[in-house]
Parts: C-alpha cells; structure tokens; sequence
C-alpha cells in the first residue's frame, strides 16, 4: 500500500455577521511525513500564512488509488443553507459513527463554542475551531465519541449540540 502526505492550510473567514466558513488551501503532496513538515516551515515564512496565526496548517495521510467519497456530497449554496434531508441531531451514537464511516464532516456549536469533525484516510479528526492545539485523532468514529467538550465527551452531547454543517 503506497500513501502520500496532503498539506492543507486553513483558516475562518466572516462571511456575514452570523456566517463563518473555512477556507483551506491544498499546499503539496508529499512522500513522507518528514517532508510535509519541512514544507510547513517554508509556509510559514511566506505572505498570508505567516499573516494568519489563527491558520492552521494539517496534512493527512492517503492511500493512492482509494476512493475516500464514494457516498457522495451534500450542496451548500454560499449562505451556508445545507441541502439535506436529514435530522438536526444524531438519532444516537450508531447513527454519529455510520455518518463519519460514509465520510460525513461535521461542524456544530455546543455551549457557544464551534468545533469540527473530519474524517480523512482511516482517522477521524476532532476540534475546537478556535483552539488549534484542541484537535485530537482517533482511529474510528467510535473513539471520536470520547472527544473531551468542557466536563462531558461528544457521545454525551449528541442531541444537545447545535449542527452548523452536515455533509451526509
């Protein structure tokens, strides 16, 4: 199985005063981990991302040849109206982990802070977006339900969290 690095940038931008969206910048594909890092240093020296110290800099890595959004999409016209056809909330925690497994990102508020889900390759990425050392990684979507949220974890606040974004 031969896998390669995705270096991405990125960063919040205000669209109104209730709308925020991610913007993220794929940067290079990379042959190992070691390289994507130093590529990040370089990065970090140039206009725009040495402007932006809420940006945040990832990369992931992928197997070649795998299909990663064999589900498909979800529209989202540029005022951020989500076309779907599902439930605000998560029936319960089987209905959150079959969402991620099909390659659901997911972007919620809870308790007035924003944070966002994001499968990638075989992990799946949690985090408070306005804390960019908050981001966890786990191995399934099961594990991602201990994420810690103040004095509860994301499997205790399936019905209660406020979903901003859902793409399945």
């Amino acid at each position: 199985m031969k896998t390669v690095f995705l270096l991405k940038h990125s960063h919040w931008i205000t669209l109104d005063e209730n709308l925020t969206s991610d913007e993220t910048k794929l940067l290079g594909i990379y042959e190992t981990k070691e390289k994507a890092e130093a590529a990040i240093e370089f990065y970090k020296t140039l206009p725009g991302f040495k402007d932006l110290p809420e940006g945040r800099f990832s990369f992931d890595e992928c197997e070649l040849n795998k299909n990663y959004w064999e589900e498909g999409f979800i529209a989202v016209n540029k005022m951020g109206d989500v076309f779907t056809d599902y439930d605000e909330n998560f029936a319960d925690a089987d209905d959150f982990i079959d969402c991620i497994r099909r390659g659901c990102e997911l972007e919620f508020s809870y308790n007035r802070k924003h944070y966002y889900v994001n499968p990638f390759g075989y992990r799946v990425s949690v985090m408070n977006v306005d804390d960019e050392n908050s981001e966890i990684q786990y191995d399934t979507p099961r594990e991602a339900l201990n994420y810690p949220i103040g004095d509860k974890c994301l499997g205790d606040i399936l019905q209660e969290m406020k979903i901003i974004n859902r793409t399945l």
